[in-house]
């Protein structure tokens, strides 16, 4: 809707790439997060503030990647740019909002749920 591009077969192919690249991002930093509280006996902020610091580079430059390897299909003119401009549209927007996600919200989340299910007796620690 903002840049005019409609909703295309490829479109849908750069959101399930958009979608396979996010969820690894997180399941890095949450998983890097679980081994912290596991093996140094950090708190959940504690392990979420170094895992977060530990693995920032790591997800910047896996979406960096994939970001900048479409940027040509967005900015492509010519023959068939119709069919792979909305693609290239697709993950480079949604994958930048989608880091931001993942290094903001995920770690945000994950500490409130976290904190529910201590608070109710759900999990130990």
């Amino acid at each position: 809707l903002l840049t005019g591009h409609s909703l295309s077969v490829p479109a849908f192919l750069g959101m399930i790439i958009l979608v396979g690249v996010v969820v690894n991002n997180a399941i890095v930093l949450i998983d890097y997060t679980k081994i912290q509280k596991e093996n140094h006996g950090f708190t959940t902020d504690e392990a979420l503030i170094y895992s977060g610091s530990r693995r920032l580079r790591p997800i910047l430059m896996t979406a960096m990647t994939t970001i900048f390897g479409m940027i040509p299909l967005t900015l492509m003119r010519g023959e068939a740019h119709e069919i792979f401009n909305p693609m290239g549209v697709a993950v480079v927007f949604g994958l930048t909002f989608s880091t931001l996600v993942t290094l903001v919200l995920i770690p945000c989340m994950y500490s409130a749920v976290d904190s529910f299910l201590r608070k109710h007796h759900l999990r130990k620690g």
